[in-house]
Formats: C-alpha cells, structure tokens, sequence
C-alpha cells in the first residue's frame, strides 16, 4: 500500500543520491506542488459539475426556473444527492435530446475521464520515483499516481495537457447551459450566471 509522498526505490536499486541532489528538500518542493495540482484539478471538476447541475435544472424546471424557491428546492433535494457520476448520467440524457449524437459520445467520454481523474486526485495518495544520471546518481524525483488501473506521470508535459483538456471542458459544460437559456428566462432570472465557468 503507498503512501502519499512515498520515495518508492526498486528493490535492485544500488543507487546513490547526486551531491546536489536532496532528496528530502525535493520531495518537500514536490509534495507542496503536488497540493497545487490537487486543488486544481478537484476546482476545475466542482466548476463542471456546477456547470452539469445548472444545465439540468434550467432544462427540467424550464420557465419554472425563474421561480427562486422552486429552484432551491430542486438543487437541495434533487441535484444535492447526486454523485458526480449521476450528475453526468443525467446531463448525457438531456444533451441527448439536443446534440448530436457523435458530440453526445464524445462528451460523455470527456467527462468520464475528468471524473475519473477527480476521483484520483481526491483518493490516491502520490508517490516519488527516483532518476538516476549517466553515472548512477539520483538527479530528480519523479511524481505518479495512480487512475484506476493506469500510472501517471504527473510532469509539466502532463500538467499543461490536463489544463487544456479541463479550461475546454469547462467552456463546453458552460455553453450547455447556454442552450437551455432563453432570452426571456435571462432576463427574469438574474442568478443563472453563477453556473457559467469560463476560463480565466
């Protein structure tokens, strides 16, 4: 079982820290870097899950949206007992009844992998790797989790790549509220923004 911030040496490893190299002060660096990331991901998924619950109310309660008590009953006992999962199920259903089906598919496979990697981020601890240079000294820890049953490399490379993906989805999320929006219901109902995300 790892532990979070685990230096994990294989059990052939002969090994020995490089001079410049300390690895207690960069597994501190990587650790607090490491919250950073957390935190990022776990926000950019709340701000899509928020995104998929206004989407679904303003569909379902339709004009009834701009009544505020009807609108917090429905987010207190319907949209506050879903998991983020459910919450997903349920937008795919709507979106079904106004996207094409190819853009239905792919969205559900987008939110899918930012649920699963929500998921990893809140529950699976990280651990460091070391790396050796030409002459078997450890230059650099290298940080990974696991997401399900696939090993990640959490580098620049990889970070920029789920920044990407994750500003996208936001934008895409938001623009499904949009849809249920109609200029009337804009106008009454003041408190819609608050489930549009953009990116910054």
């Amino acid at each position: 079982m790892r532990s979070e911030g685990e230096i994990r040496f294989p059990d052939d490893w002969h090994h020995s820290p490089h001079p410049d190299c300390k690895l207690e002060d960069a597994k501190a660096l990587l650790v607090s870097w490491i919250r950073q990331v957390r935190g990022g991901v776990l926000t950019g998924a709340y701000e899509i899950e928020r995104n998929l619950g206004g989407f679904v109310e303003f569909y379902l309660l339709g004009p009834r949206a701009a009544d505020k008590t009807i609108r917090s009953i429905f987010e207190k006992h319907i949209l506050g007992s879903l998991t983020f999962e459910r919450r997903i199920n349920l937008a795919i259903q709507v979106a079904s009844k106004l996207l094409p089906k190819t853009e239905v598919r792919q969205l559900r496979g987008r939110l899918s992998e930012i649920k699963s990697l929500r998921n990893a981020m809140a529950h699976n601890p990280c651990w460091f790797e070391p790396h050796p240079d030409h002459e078997a000294k450890v230059v650099r820890l290298q940080a990974k989790i696991m997401k399900g049953k696939q090993e990640i490399v959490l580098d620049s490379e990889w970070i920029e790549a789920m920044n990407r993906d994750m500003i996208a989805l936001i934008a895409e999320t938001a623009r499904l509220v949009h849809l249920t929006l109609d200029p009337a219901r804009a106008e009454v109902d003041a408190d819609a923004p608050q489930f549009l995300a953009t990116p910054a």
